[in-house]
């Protein structure tokens, strides 16, 4: 790993835990995990090792981890009563966004409007995603990787601040 790399991951790392250490609750909690994960981030690349994959060795290999990891997808279905999600991907966008919504109107300022919406990649028509899988085959094949899929839908997160007192009046 570079040592740009390195003193970046060490910059972060420290200001993640100068930002927990003056936040209160849970900002602070988070923002220390968070120091505390660039740091060991960093120890892995003057390690000489590559941060994402020993950090992915970690958590296959703790029990805890794959405890939490296997119990995911039920605690999300209960806590945002969706029924299955891999079946119906907007209905859980619907479902989120509404939560989403909620805890957004709680702390943003008045005027201000969230928006979540389900970005598929692709067509829901069987024939039609088995055509682009077909195409995209020989591609795909040599970069290692999908270029089309549910895998590759996006949720996307907007906020309307309405009026912009600043834009030019074209009128």
């Amino acid at each position: 790993m570079s040592k740009e790399l390195q003193t970046t991951l060490d910059g972060i790392a420290e200001a993640a835990q100068a930002l927990g250490a003056a936040l209160p609750g849970p900002g602070g909690v988070v923002a220390k995990i968070v120091g505390i994960a660039v740091s060991s981030a960093a120890a892995f690349a003057r390690a000489g090792k590559d941060p994402l994959v020993e950090i992915q060795r970690i958590h296959s290999s703790d029990p805890l981890v794959r405890k939490v990891n296997d119990g995911w997808d039920e605690a999300i279905q209960q806590k945002l009563g969706v029924l299955d999600v891999g079946d119906d991907p907007y209905a859980a966008v619907t479902t989120l966004a509404h939560h989403l919504k909620l805890a957004f109107d709680r702390v943003a300022a008045p005027g201000l409007e969230l928006s979540v919406t389900y970005q598929a990649t692709g067509s829901d028509d069987p024939e039609q995603a088995r055509d682009s899988l077909a195409r995209a085959r020989r591609t795909d094949a040599q970069r290692k990787r999908t270029s089309f899929g549910p895998h590759r839908d996006d949720i996307a997160i907007g906020i309307d601040v309405g009026d912009d007192p600043y834009e030019e009046d074209k009128t």
